[in-house]
């Protein structure tokens, strides 16, 4: 029996169940009143901002009470912006927070807060109603099947449509981005955007009208800009994202470090979705995903599930995960290494009995290793190098390429596992050797990304100049390409 089995208990159950005794018994139907409080709770906000947001249904044209407004001309020696909201917009804001808090203040007085009463603000400022000016626009987005919206300030908007841009409606106001999503945001995305400027959140429409949005909102020129994507109603399987089915056993361990990794837009969270879907509908574990924002819906089948929203349901990642760990895990999912203290945590729950998956800006396995390490000072390297070879499981690398038929993207995947001998190089330092190691793995599943390429292009998915613009060696590419 392993550690983690004693731990979790193995003794026989009590007559009548774990719930027989008259403690349990008392706090379950105490959650259950507070489940009942929250729910009737949250129904009634989504009543309340329905009615508010009720205005005529504007023709399918494009129009100002559909797109953002035409942009008026900037005055001659104008100002730039001062980096923050326009004062008409926190005023706005201002106003909306005080309703929003009188309005939580009376449902929390009648019904109760729940266990987690502060929780629930947050969640409804996510359902869009199917009626509001931004309902109308996602609503759009979804109906002309675009996998997103770019909305510039000064600029017409852009709809992303089997990967090429279209120009949608007239030019967005100044004033239009802000006046979109001042009160959708919390108060941690409100201060990163005036500190960073910019933050990230996801919206849903209301009801079963097209499921839910990743909202990306920042600063250029001195302006607001948001990048919206379209994220999908299902989640998609390995074979729908035309991905190798050899995949699926990465996720087969009980333990271990999996990265999928890759550029903004590469398909890594689609991906990662796939891998999730398929331990939930085959495997008996309690799994958890920790995002910012949450990207896709998991509807548990054989797994246990739960998904954490950071800004909704944790403060942050590092918050998130030490949580988790506290709550029983077979896996996680961690839907961005950003810092030291997630990574260091994610390596030793992987080395201690955890299937971690995680995700990375790189474009190839060498560099992933390669930025791992670089998150540690000098002196720690060593003893990381070591931990990361025992933990370690799988890279994954993803480029998206232009299918030659114009329909879309298909995925060039680059495939790094941790076998003895690439685990020996990781703990001598010799990162720059693990590409041979790859080349010489295939037996063990491993797959370059020249050799992922030349599959595409010899199957007549893709053409040859997009796949060596993709290539990070180009010479190598050919050779295969011109050897077969």
């Amino acid at each position: 029996m392993s550690d983690r089995e004693q731990d979790r208990g193995s003794g026989p159950v009590p007559p009548g169940g774990l719930l027989d005794s008259p403690e349990l018994s008392s706090l379950v139907a105490e959650l259950n009143r507070s489940h009942a409080a929250d729910a009737e709770a949250k129904a009634k906000f989504e009543t309340a901002e329905r009615a508010a947001s009720k205005s005529p249904r504007s023709s399918p044209d494009d129009g100002p009470d559909r797109w953002p407004a035409t942009a008026a001309p900037a005055a001659p020696g104008r100002a730039p912006d001062d980096g923050g909201w326009s004062e008409r917009a926190r005023s706005a804001d201002r106003t909306a927070d005080r309703t929003a808090d009188r309005t939580a203040d009376r449902t929390a007085a009648e019904y109760g807060t729940g266990l987690f009463g502060g929780s629930l603000l947050g969640a409804q400022r996510r359902v869009v109603g199917i009626d509001s000016r931004l309902g109308r626009i996602l609503d759009d987005v979804r109906s002309a099947g675009a996998t997103d919206l770019h909305l510039v300030a000064g600029q017409r908007p852009r709809l992303r449509i089997d990967g090429s841009l279209v120009v949608r409606g007239g030019p967005v106001a100044a004033d239009t981005i802000e006046s979109l999503f001042a009160d959708r945001l919390t108060v941690r995305e409100r201060d990163q955007l005036r500190t960073v400027a910019a933050t990230d959140l996801s919206l849903r429409l209301e009801g079963g009208h097209g499921g839910r949005f990743r909202i990306n909102l920042h600063r250029q020129a001195g302006g607001h800009a948001a990048a919206i994507r379209a994220l999908p109603t299902r989640v998609p399987s390995l074979d729908e994202l035309d991905l190798p089915a050899e995949l699926a056993s990465l996720v087969e361990r009980d333990s271990g470090l999996v990265l999928v990794c890759g550029p903004t837009g590469s398909g890594k969270s689609s991906t990662l979705a796939a891998l999730v879907d398929g331990i939930n509908r085959r495997r008996a574990v309690h799994l958890i995903t920790i995002e910012e924002p949450m990207e896709f819906e998991h509807l548990p089948d054989q797994a246990l599930i739960e998904q954490v929203e950071i800004g909704i349901d944790a403060p942050s990642f590092p918050e998130a995960l030490r949580s988790a760990l506290r709550q029983d895990p077979d896996v996680i999912l961690l839907g961005e290494m950003r810092d030291l203290e997630s990574l260091s945590t994610a390596m030793t729950a992987a080395e201690t009995g955890h299937l971690i998956l995680g995700t990375l800006h790189t474009t190839d396995a060498a560099q992933s290793i390669h930025r791992i390490l670089d998150l540690y000072p000098e002196n720690a390297q060593n003893q990381v190098r070591q931990q990361l070879a025992m933990s370690l499981e799988a890279v994954v690398c993803q480029r998206l390429v232009p299918r030659l038929d114009g329909r879309g993207v298909v995925p060039a995947v680059e495939v790094l596992r941790a076998t003895f001998p690439v685990r020996q190089q990781i703990r001598a330092g010799q990162i720059q050797k693990l590409y041979n190691e790859m080349l010489m793995g295939r037996k063990d599943g491993m797959v370059s990304l020249e050799a992922s390429l030349a599959k595409l292009v010899r199957r007549g998915l893709v053409g040859e100049d997009q796949a060596l613009l993709r290539s990070r060696r180009p010479e190598e590419l050919k050779s295969l390409l011109a050897h077969g």
